[in-house]
C-alpha cells in the first residue's frame, strides 16, 4: 500500500461507519441494547482507524492538495456545497462524540440520549459525505484527458487508454511532459498507486521549452475487465507541484465463470449447487480438470457443450461447521496465463451470508 491508496481506504472506512451508525440506531430503536452497544463502539474503532489515516496521508502528502477539476463546473460547485459543511462537522463531530460516549460509560444515559440526538445525525453526515467526496474527487470526475496544466507544466495528454489483447502480458502507457518556462524544471518524484505500474522518465530535469517523456509498463497478469491505474508526477515547481495520469486498460474476458463464489449457510442440507463455466471466445477450449484441495467437499465436471459450456458440480460433507475452499480449474487454453482459473465455496453462518 502506498500513500496514494490512503483515499480509497479512507472512503471505505467511512462507509463501513456509515453501516455500522445505521444498524446501532435500529438496535437502540428496537431496544436491543447489547446490540446498540456493540455497534457503536465498532463505528467509534472504525473512526478511530479513519482519523489515524487520514492525519498520515495528509502528513505524507506534505500539504499538496488534490484538486477538483475546473472542467466540471456544475459539479465543482456541489462538491464544495458538501465538502465545506463536512469539514466543519468532522471538527465538531470528535468533542461531540467523545462527550456522548463519556457519559454512557458511566451509565448516566439520559444525558447520552440527550447528547446522541446532535451527534449521531453530525457523525452520520461526516461518513456519508466522506465517502461521496472521494467518488467526487477521485472517481466520478476525473480530469478531462485533453486538458493542459496551465503555468510552467503542461501534458499533452492526461489518460491513457488501451484495448488490450487476452495474451497481452505488458502494455507500455506513455505521456508527455512539456516545460513551459523559461527555468529548468526537475522532475522530483513518480509514484504509480499499484506494483502492477512500473514508471519512468526518460530524464528528470527538463530544460526551458523542452519535454519529457513519462512511460508506465503495466503488467496485465490475469487481467479481465477494465482496469484503472494512476502515476503521479511530482515537481519543485511553484506553479505545479503534482498531476495524476491515468493508464485505463480494457482486456476481454476468455470466460465467465458464475458464481465465482457458491454459498451454504451452516444448517442447510449439504445438497449439491453447480458453477457455470462458459468460455466466451468463439475458439472451444476444453476443461481439463477440476478439483479442490478441501477433503470436506467434491466438485465434479459435467460437460454441457464440448468446448464451450461446463457445470462444477460442488458438494459440501456436511454443513455443520463453517469451510472456505477453493476449486482449481484447469484448461487447455494456449495461453499459459489463462490456463488455470479458480473458484471458491463456502459455509457460513446466515448472518454472513446476508
Amino acid at each position: 500500500m502506498t500513500v496514494h491508496d490512503l483515499p480509497a481506504l479512507n472512503a471505505s472506512l467511512n462507509a463501513v461507519c456509515t453501516v455500522l451508525l445505521l444498524a446501532g440506531f435500529v438496535c437502540i430503536k428496537t431496544d436491543r441494547k447489547k446490540a446498540h452497544v456493540f455497534f457503536m463502539v465498532s463505528a467509534l474503532v472504525v473512526s478511530a482507524v479513519f482519523l489515524t489515516s487520514y492525519v498520515s496521508y495528509h502528513y505524507l502528502k506534505a500539504g499538496v492538495v488534490t484538486e477538483f477539476p475546473t472542467e466540471y463546473a456544475t459539479a465543482r460547485i456541489i462538491y464544495f456545497l458538501i465538502l465545506v459543511p463536512h469539514i466543519i462537522l468532522a471538527a465538531v463531530n470528535v468533542p461531540l462524540v467523545i462527550l456522548t460516549v463519556v457519559p454512557a460509560v458511566r451509565q448516566r444515559f439520559d444525558r447520552h440520549r440527550k447528547l446522541a440526538k446532535w451527534t449521531f445525525p453530525i457523525w452520520l453526515y461526516v461518513s456519508v459525505t466522506g465517502v461521496l467526496v472521494y467518488m467526487m474527487l477521485y472517481q466520478w470526475y476525473p480530469p478531462v484527458e485533453s486538458s493542459k496544466i496551465k503555468g510552467e507544466v503542461s501534458f499533452e495528454n492526461t489518460l491513457f487508454q488501451y484495448h488490450a489483447k487476452p495474451e497481452d502480458e505488458v502494455v507500455q502507457a506513455s505521456f508527455v511532459m512539456k516545460n513551459n518556462s523559461a527555468e529548468m524544471v526537475e522532475i522530483t518524484g513518480l509514484e504509480t498507486s499499484c506494483s502492477c505500474l512500473d514508471v519512468r522518465a526518460d530524464k528528470m530535469k527538463v530544460p526551458p521549452g523542452g519535454s519529457a517523456l513519462i512511460e508506465a509498463d503495466f503488467s496485465l497478469e490475469k487481467l479481465a475487465g477494465t482496469a484503472e491505474k494512476f502515476v503521479y508526477v511530482r515537481t519543485k515547481s511553484p506553479d505545479f507541484h503534482e498531476q495524476r495520469l491515468t493508464v485505463r486498460v480494457t482486456i476481454d474476458a476468455l470466460f465467465a465463470i458464475e458464481p465465482m463464489m457458491l454459498d451454504w449457510v451452516i444448517g442447510e442440507p449439504a445438497k449439491e449447487k453447480r458453477i457455470k463455466f462458459r468460455v466466451l471466445r468463439d475458439k472451444p477450449v476444453k476443461l481439463v480438470s477440476v478439483s479442490t484441495q478441501s477433503e470436506k467437499a467434491t466438485v465434479r465436471l459435467e460437460v454441457i457443450e464440448p468446448g464451450k459450456v461446463y457445470d462444477l458440480v460442488v458438494k459440501p460433507e456436511s454443513t455443520e461447521a463453517g469451510l472456505l475452499g477453493m476449486i482449481r480449474i484447469v484448461t487447455d487454453c494456449e495461453i499459459e496465463k489463462h490456463r488455470n482459473q479458480m473458484a471458491y465455496f463456502s459455509v457460513k453462518r446466515a448472518e454472513q451470508a446476508e
